[in-house]
């Protein structure tokens, strides 16, 4: 069981890893759009590295937004299902028939 103390730790730490992806992708992004139409200087271009290294750290973060998203979605549809089961479910059994046509 969490404390109010851990559980605010938790937060913070949440909260500043959500804040480093964020200028990771922002910067990234400046990256790619600032050095796009740079003179390359050939086949080691420091340039060239720098822009495909920004390109895959967006890559990667996007993948796991991605892969975030479907455990949420698929989270949302299984406690949608266990809420809703009992609409669909009929709460009658033979037991319970015979016990009605009894009486």
């Amino acid at each position: 069981m969490l404390t109010k103390r851990t559980d605010r730790k938790t937060k913070i730490v949440s909260f500043l890893v959500a804040v480093v992806c964020f200028f990771t992708v922002l910067f990234s992004f400046s990256c790619i759009s600032g050095c796009r139409d740079h003179i390359c200087t050939g086949r080691d271009c420091p340039i060239c590295a720098t822009v495909s290294q920004a390109e895959n750290t967006v890559r990667q973060i996007r993948s796991c937004a991605t892969f975030g998203a479907g455990i949420l979605l698929t989270a949302v549809f299984s406690v949608t299902i266990l809420i809703a089961a009992p609409l669909w479910v009929a709460d009658t059994s033979l037991i319970s028939q015979k016990i009605r046509m009894n009486n």
